[in-house]
């Protein structure tokens, strides 16, 4: 009973670590038991705890000292080893900078496939209806008829908003002009006004409650702006555009500049035209055509899983014929890497290729892991007097390993320092292969700088373990006599 707290003890005994000095534990020891006696076990537990709390703020101290004192020793001892072994150093880094440059490069295809659409505030709310032509009413089709969105919102309130989408053409030309400027484009379409209240495609000029409620009104994105209408504002200003290929020119007042559609977007247009300057029949039920249709839910999945199992009766009271398809709700986060139908917007992605890629990123970073250590360990005999001489003068075996595991994190530091450079100065290459937008604005996103820190770290640690310990079990007696 007369004691000293054991978890106060054990706490001195880290707080006095750094000074390895088994009488210290000793005399604060005595003094407890003596002051037990004369003064009673509350007063001296209260003391104690005392000497504890006085130790803090020196224990930080000798941390931080100590700490730094290591850092700038490994520092020293990793910059000394690589000017005497350039070439071996070079090799060594420039494989593990490859290997990461490699790893940051997939992740950063990676994020973006799994970024898709999801800058919509209301994305997780937002549903593509989808057509089925087989037994089994599995979906088939992206597409579909005109009619089918306005009789949803007639029929379901959990239906607060539908937009629809006319896509003209399937990678067709479409001739647009004004003045002496007069290209061919393949990205015009036609849209309903609640394009801008399901999604979020923002405005730069014009109102975006009415920039599509008149015939004939059409909104350009801003480089469609800038390619036509140089720094002039366009807005007021007319086009001519022949959207159905067949000879016939309309003309489109401009009411809107729209900001460019982010490259993580599955619907990229340039002309967003009116809906209501279709020729068709909007109102027609059946059929298929380049025709998209999404609805805004108001409770999001558990809505979207109550309204599918309505949709066949939906479709029999709305078609009196005999249905030869089915409907259903697509989530809008699924059409990037989850959808496999027939005449899609644009070319899908798939998350097998993103799992695929994944793969590939850890079997870079481990052949990169494996590379080092071999280098290393391959080079240890080298080291072996180094590790006997400190041996000798006292270092432990668990020194050795912080050392030897600080220089391998230190090596994995500067080769991530490498690969971001390699990345950066790589990027617009990865863009044009890739098909991707990425910028060096997004690279600085902190995201990415804590991946790339992972990345070293995890790396330098993996690399580093088994050299470490493999060096550190040397034996002083072996090694000194040796003559390599």
């Amino acid at each position: 009973m007369n004691k000293p707290p054991k978890l106060a003890k054990f706490l001195l005994k880290i707080l006095s670590s750094y000074e390895k000095d088994d009488a210290f534990m000793g005399d604060i020891e005595e003094l407890f038991h003596d002051l037990t006696e004369y003064q009673g076990l509350g007063r001296s537990r209260r003391w104690y705890w005392w000497e504890i709390g006085k130790s803090i703020p020196k224990f930080i101290k000798e941390s931080i000292r100590w700490r730094k004192t290591m850092f700038e020793n490994y520092l020293k001892i990793t910059l000394r080893n690589m000017k005497r072994h350039k070439g071996y150093s070079f090799i060594n880094l420039a494989g593990l900078a490859v290997g990461i440059a490699c790893t940051i490069f997939i992740l950063l295809w990676v994020h973006d496939e799994l970024s898709f659409d999801r800058f919509h505030e209301n994305a997780d709310r937002i549903y593509r209806v989808v057509f089925s032509t087989s037994d089994d009413g599995l979906p088939t089709n992206a597409n579909g008829s005109f009619g089918v969105g306005p009789a949803l919102k007639r029929d379901f309130p959990e239906v607060m908003e539908i937009v629809r989408i006319r896509k003209m053409g399937q990678g067709v030309k479409r001739y647009i002009g004004y003045e002496d400027k007069k290209y061919y484009e393949t990205r015009f379409f036609f849209s309903e006004p609640t394009i801008f209240t399901v999604f979020d495609f923002p405005l730069v000029k014009g109102n975006p409650a009415t920039a599509l409620d008149e015939p004939n009104s059409i909104v350009l994105t801003e480089e469609m702006a800038l390619k036509y209408f140089g720094h002039e504002d366009p807005i007021g200003k007319t086009i001519e555009a022949d959207p159905y290929n067949d000879g016939e020119l309309l003309l489109f007042r401009i009411t809107g500049i729209a900001k460019n559609v982010p490259s993580n977007s599955h619907i990229h247009f340039d002309f967003l035209a009116s809906y209501s300057s279709i020729k068709e029949d909007t109102n027609e039920f059946s059929g298929f055509y380049q025709h998209f249709t999404y609805v805004l839910l108001q409770g999001g999945k558990s809505s979207a899983e109550s309204l599918n199992g309505k949709l066949l009766d939906f479709l029999h009271r709305n078609w009196r014929k005999n249905p030869w398809y089915t409907i259903s709700l697509q989530p809008l986060l699924d059409v990037r890497l989850h959808s496999r139908l027939k005449s899609e917007i644009e070319p899908t992605g798939n998350i097998l290729y993103v799992y695929i890629f994944m793969a590939i990123a850890v079997f870079l970073l481990t052949i990169a892991c494996i590379n080092f250590m071999n280098l290393t360990s391959a080079r240890a005999v080298k080291r072996s007097k180094e590790v006997g001489i400190r041996k000798v003068v006292g270092a432990r075996k668990n020194q050795l390993v912080r050392q030897f595991l600080g220089e391998s994190l230190l090596l994995s530091i500067f080769s991530a320092s490498a690969a971001v450079v390699i990345v950066v100065m790589a990027l617009p290459l990865f863009n044009n292969l890739t098909g991707k937008g990425i910028t060096l604005l997004s690279l600085a996103n902190p995201s990415y700088f804590l991946s790339v820190a992972v990345i070293a770290l995890a790396v330098g640690f993996i690399a580093g373990i088994y050299p470490a310990f493999f060096l550190s079990a040397f034996q002083p007696i072996h090694t000194l006599k040796s003559r390599t």
